[in-house]
């Protein structure tokens, strides 16, 4: 199994750096007829210096900045371009209550079109499951509220088996944006139906991402793919593999792998690093050890050369880094790479479950090594 490293997508024009006072909120609304989703940063009663916005027909994201004209935010359709030509519009806004209401003009002095926005949230189910994903991560809820959008509907395929479970095959995609997961096509477990949601949140999520990557990204040459795959399935645990890869402006592209695992008793993620193991501190040097070891019989000829020295002195100063990254039959899997470099020097090792034994928590699953 070969791991690329994640790295985090580029920094937004709208993602400027927010004092203590700015706060991005999120308002459902309309643009004379056209339902629309709407994100701006505030700074008390102030006109919002930027947002973003994107009409449920269609669900591809505008931005909106300051600039111009007094009381007037500037709708773009991209970053990249700041010609005259990518801007496709003004907002003229001013605070009607907890909302807001205004006028979308296409140029300065035009009678244009009534805008009408009110508060959005998200309902408490959808905020509890969002607290799973990301413990106390604060996010808007922008990219979930969008959605409903018909452009964003997840298509199933048929079913099929991976990793010894029934699975329903789910697949977006619009141009070079491609986002596939799954859904557990026969819920068994008492905890199934919450790991559903949770698997169709991440999806859409990652909808999300991919079109706020194409607004980031030059026009015509953004290109995000996002893959969730399960890498084990047993009676009680389900482990998901996510490899992402993408670009969205910038020097080079990224690319990456992440991996979750759901108890499928209670539907809860399970903390590999957090719950189970101890790999950190003073179990590092040991930890690093067992890795390099199980690694010399793994590694090819170009492989042996990126780890050398790795593979020398497992806690030499450049040693790259590691993290748990899922579960397989036979053990947890451990991802090694060097942030920046060629993916020969990104691989993933599996460690026998035996061999993690003395890194177990005290406090953890007990069940977890006998019950995977």
């Amino acid at each position: 199994m070969r791991n690329r490293p994640r790295f985090c997508l580029p920094v937004l024009a709208l993602c400027f750096a927010l004092s203590a006072v700015v706060h991005a909120a999120t308002y459902r609304g309309h643009i004379g007829k056209q339902a629309v989703v709407v994100e701006l940063f505030e700074q008390g009663s102030e006109l919002p210096r930027e947002g973003r916005y994107a009409y449920l027909a269609h669900g591809q994201i505008l931005l909106l900045e300051s600039g111009g004209e007094p009381g007037l935010l500037t709708e773009y359709r991209g970053r990249s371009s700041s010609d005259d030509e990518a801007i496709s519009g003004y907002w003229q806004l001013q605070r009607d209550d907890n909302g807001w209401q205004g006028r979308w003009l296409k140029q300065p002095g035009e009678r244009g079109l009534p805008i009408t926005l009110q508060p959005a949230s998200l309902p408490n189910e959808t905020l509890a499951l969002l607290h799973l994903l990301d413990g106390e991560n604060v996010r808007s809820g922008f990219d979930l509220l969008l959605a409903a959008s018909p452009a964003r509907k997840l298509r199933s395929g048929e079913v099929r088996r991976m990793a010894g479970t029934a699975v329903l095959p789910q697949h977006w995609q619009r141009g070079q944006l491609r986002v596939e997961g799954f859904l557990l096509a026969k819920p068994e477990q008492t905890g199934d139906a919450r790991i559903n949601a949770l698997l169709q949140l991440q999806l859409q999520d990652a909808i999300g991402e991919a079109e706020q990557c194409e607004v980031g990204a030059p026009r015509g040459l953004s290109d995000y793919v996002q893959v969730d795959t399960p890498s084990y399935a047993s009676t009680h645990y389900l482990s998901v593999a996510t490899l992402r890869d993408y670009f969205c402006g910038g020097a080079y592209p990224s690319a990456g792998s992440t991996a979750r695992v759901y108890d499928r008793r209670s539907g809860q993620l399970v903390g590999l690093a957090t719950e189970v193991y101890q790999v950190d501190d003073a179990k590092q040097t040991a930890f690093r050890k067992l890795v390099a070891h199980h690694l010399k019989s793994l590694v090819s000829a170009e492989e042996a050369e990126c780890y050398a020295d790795f593979l020398r002195n497992p806690n030499q100063a450049d040693a790259p880094w590691l993290y748990l990254n899922g579960i397989e039959a036979n053990g947890v899997i451990v991802s090694l790479g060097y942030p920046q470099v060629a993916k020969v020097c990104e691989i993933s090792v599996t460690l026998p479950y035996a061999s993690m034994q003395p890194f177990l928590r005290p406090e953890s699953r007990h069940d977890f090594v006998k019950q995977h």
